[in-house]
């Protein structure tokens, strides 16, 4: 090639324009970690802002065996809840002073609401055993409110039982006092008729036989009014196995994994803007 026909590129001295390769990992940590690090924080507090620790505790209850109470049908958990939030008992509960210091009922607008929303009840294997359990933000709080409603259910249970047992036993005097009036009323017709005819017969056969059923049904009777009495002085159908005590962790842990997501991220944006920024070029006049 002539001198004439020769490249003006290939005149110019190599050093006239020299490449800054300004994409350099190394060049770009001063202003790329500082400015992850910020970005990655913003991320991580909007996690943090929105992160309230939910503590659930949990009251466990279960039909008394001694007191011969049997597994009701369905479950020992069967309506209790519409039981629980019935007037009588979420009044009772939402009116203690404890209700103060949950942050779920401390408001009475949307305080039964909550309780509806935040009890839940769940029952045991065999079906004699069920859980109350509440959550609110106060890990002191969801245990203080679950043993309020599990004392308040079990106010009511003793208020039932009472008034079954005082029910049952006027019903089992009631047939007692008849069936002893019919008792010597059919004793004395054996005794009439075995002096009207000392041999056998079919009134005194009839008359025998409605005494000896008499004296089996009241005897019956008699016996079934003695364990209502035993069941009575054993204690109330339901108990309460164990208290609520205070969880020790959140239900819904701490965001480690978020926060440390957001930390990533907001160091990589920085690498990827000087990577999108590429090499820049600049002519030395």
């Amino acid at each position: 090639m002539t001198e004439g026909n020769q490249s003006p590129a290939r005149d110019v001295e190599p050093d006239l324009f020299p490449v800054r390769k300004r994409s350099s990992f190394r060049r770009r940590l001063w202003w790329s970690v500082p400015l992850g690090l910020g970005i990655g924080v913003a991320f991580s507090l909007t996690f943090l802002r929105d992160y309230r620790p939910w503590y659930q505790a949990s009251a466990v209850l279960a039909v008394n065996a001694d007191s011969g109470a049997l597994r009701p049908p369905g479950g020992l958990t069967r309506g209790v809840r519409h039981v629980i939030l019935s007037d009588a008992i979420s009044e009772a509960v939402l009116s203690h002073p404890t209700i103060a210091n949950s942050p779920m009922l401390s408001d009475p607008e949307t305080a039964k609401e909550n309780l509806a929303m935040y009890l839940s009840v769940d029952p045991g294997d065999d079906g004699s055993v069920m859980s109350l359990r509440f959550i609110d933000y106060d890990r002191t709080a969801s245990a203080a409110v679950c043993n309020l409603i599990a004392e308040e259910y079990l106010e009511r249970c003793i208020q039932f039982d009472r008034k079954r047992f005082s029910t049952l036993k006027q019903l089992l005097e009631s047939e007692i006092t008849l069936l002893k009036e019919r008792l010597e009323e059919q004793q004395q017709r054996v005794v009439d008729l075995s002096r009207e005819s000392p041999e056998p017969s079919a009134k005194l056969q009839f008359a025998t036989d409605d005494l000896e059923r008499t004296q089996v049904l009241l005897a019956k009777l008699t016996d079934r009014m003695a364990q209502v009495h035993a069941e009575a002085k054993s204690g109330n159908s339901v108990q309460l196995v164990s208290r609520a005590v205070a969880p020790p962790h959140p239900l819904n842990g701490f965001p480690t994994n978020k926060i440390v997501t957001a930390m990533t991220i907001g160091l990589i944006i920085p690498q990827l803007m000087g990577l999108a920024w590429g090499t820049r070029r600049r002519p030395i006049w």
